[in-house]
C-alpha cells in the first residue's frame, strides 16, 4: 500500500509561513502542517480482504503522512473535509466517506466486543472461516436498524408517543428554514434519545424507573 503526503518529513513549524500554518490533532498530539502545500489523493486502499489491516491501520497508520507524523485511519475524516484541516478537496472525501463509515461499523464492534479474537469469535461461519467483510457488514447494518427502531420507539414510550411534548426539549426537532419540525426517521430519534440518556440523568433515572424490572 502506497502512502499519501503532505509533506512526508516533518518541517519544523518555524519554518513555515504563519498565513500557512495549520494545526491537526492526533489523539492529542498536536500537528502543525503547511495548509499552502495540496493534499495528495487517498490511498486506493479497501480492507475488503484485509480486515485485520483495518484494525491495525485504524489506529496506528502510516497511510496517510502530515508534516512528517503518520495520520490515523479513523482521523481521515477529519482531514479530507474541506472544513476540517483547511487542506482537502471536496472530491477526495465524497468519493471515499461512505466506504470509511462502513469501516467505522467494523472497527466500533469490534471495540464493543473487547478484542480482535471476540471480533472472529462472533463473526466466524459454521464452516469456522472468518466471515467475509460483505457479509459482517450486512449483519451490522441490520443489527443498528433494528437497535434504532428499538431506541426510537422507547423514546416514543417515555413520553407519550409525542417527541414534541415540551419536557423534550426539542431535542427531536430540527429547523429548516424559519420552521421546526419533528424528526421523523427512527435513526435520528434514536440518536437524540440515547444522548438525552446520556446526558440528563433525572430522565435516566425516570427512564430506568418505568422499566418492568424496576418494580418487581
Amino acid at each position: 500500500m502506497q502512502a499519501s503526503v503532505v509533506q512526508a518529513v516533518a518541517v519544523p513549524a518555524e519554518h513555515i509561513p504563519e498565513k500557512h500554518r495549520g494545526v491537526f490533532s492526533i489523539d492529542g498530539s498536536a500537528i502543525t502542517f503547511d495548509k499552502g502545500v495540496p493534499i495528495c489523493n487517498l490511498p486506493s486502499v479497501h480492507f475488503l480482504q484485509r480486515i485485520p489491516d483495518l484494525f491495525h491501520h485504524w489506529n496506528k497508520s502510516n497511510l496517510v503522512m502530515l508534516n512528517g507524523h503518520g495520520v490515523p485511519v479513523k482521523h481521515w475524516d477529519r482531514l479530507y473535509k474541506v472544513r476540517g484541516a483547511g487542506v482537502a478537496q471536496s472530491s477526495q472525501w465524497a468519493n471515499a466517506r461512505a466506504e470509511w463509515a462502513n469501516w467505522k461499523y467494523i472497527v466500533e464492534e469490534m471495540e464493543h466486543l473487547g478484542s480482535e479474537s471476540a471480533f472472529w469469535a462472533k463473526y466466524t461461519g459454521t464452516d469456522s472461516s472468518p466471515m467475509k467483510y460483505q457479509a459482517i457488514l450486512a449483519l451490522l447494518k441490520a443489527a443498528r436498524i433494528a437497535r434504532n427502531v428499538r431506541d426510537a420507539q422507547d423514546a416514543r414510550a417515555y413520553f407519550g408517543g409525542n417527541l414534541g411534548r415540551s419536557d423534550a426539549n426539542g431535542v427531536f426537532e430540527y429547523k429548516k428554514g424559519s420552521r421546526v419540525y419533528l424528526a421523523m426517521k427512527n435513526e435520528k430519534n434514536a440518536s437524540a434519545w440515547q444522548d438525552l440518556l446520556a446526558r440528563d440523568a433525572v430522565v435516566a433515572l425516570n427512564w430506568y424507573n418505568m422499566q418492568p424490572f424496576a418494580s418487581a
